[in-house]
């Protein structure tokens, strides 16, 4: 009888155990199974492919939505930025890695303009993919534009008052010399106008009406003789 009453303890302990084990194992394998597996995030995008990513409206459309940072402006900072663009494969920027900052502002800016611009998917095996393109971006400060002087070397001189200023010339500060040989009736209208030579970037045209409204009388008096003839007019543009 005292060995069944040690002997039943024991068994019934040992049952207790083997519950106990099993039941901890079995919440243990549960708990590894809930935790998901971690992978690092790598890059999907192609560097080179069949048809690379196009901005929509050419490198253009970005310079000009461009707004140069005051900070920059004011430090006299100017320079390239180099990005790189991830596009997707539905044209869309995910994101942009700034390369190469002259500082200022200027990195950060380029990356904002770049971020919402639209591309042409790039194309692999005829199929849309995602890309990663580098796109350089120009900084440069407007230096101060020289104001253009007009001489009439030959011609009427209150000519220059007419002549209209080309923001493209002014801009570029072209000069050199407009020569224009303008036919007059016999009342001293202008009936013809030809460019003998010229400089371009709209001073040519720019000559030419100012010529053709210009009043070759004045108060009634013709400067003309009364007979149709002819008149050069050569225009130097120099810059002061």
């Amino acid at each position: 009888m005292a060995t069944r009453e040690f002997i039943y303890p024991f068994v019934v302990c040992m049952m207790m155990l083997c519950i106990t084990g099993c039941s901890g194992t079995k919440e243990n394998e549960a708990t590894e199974l809930e935790v998901p597996e971690k992978h690092e995030e790598q890059d999907t995008f192609f560097l080179s492919v069949d048809e690379m990513p196009e901005i929509i409206g050419g490198l253009q459309s970005i310079q000009r939505r461009l707004r140069y940072p005051e900070l920059a402006k004011q430090a006299g900072i100017e320079g390239t930025v180099y990005i790189f663009a991830f596009v997707d494969s539905e044209g869309n920027v995910a994101r942009t890695e700034i390369l190469n900052d002259p500082g200022g502002g200027l990195g950060e800016t380029a990356a904002e303009v770049i971020q919402q611009t639209r591309f042409k998917p790039g194309r692999q095996d005829g199929k849309p993919v995602p890309v990663r393109v580098s796109i350089p971006i120009h900084f440069r400060l407007a230096m101060p534009v020289k104001d253009v002087h007009i001489h009439i070397t030959e011609g009427p001189e209150d000519l220059s008052e007419m002549i209209r200023r080309p923001t493209e010339a002014r801009d570029k500060e072209v000069k050199g010399e407009v020569y224009v040989v303008v036919t007059l009736n016999e009342y001293a209208r202008v009936t013809a106008i030809e460019l003998i030579d010229g400089i371009g970037y709209g001073w040519d045209e720019a000559v030419m009406q100012a010529v053709a409204q210009y009043p070759f009388y004045k108060d009634d008096e013709y400067i003309a003789v009364t007979e149709p003839q002819s008149v050069s007019i050569r225009i130097q543009f120099s810059l002061e």
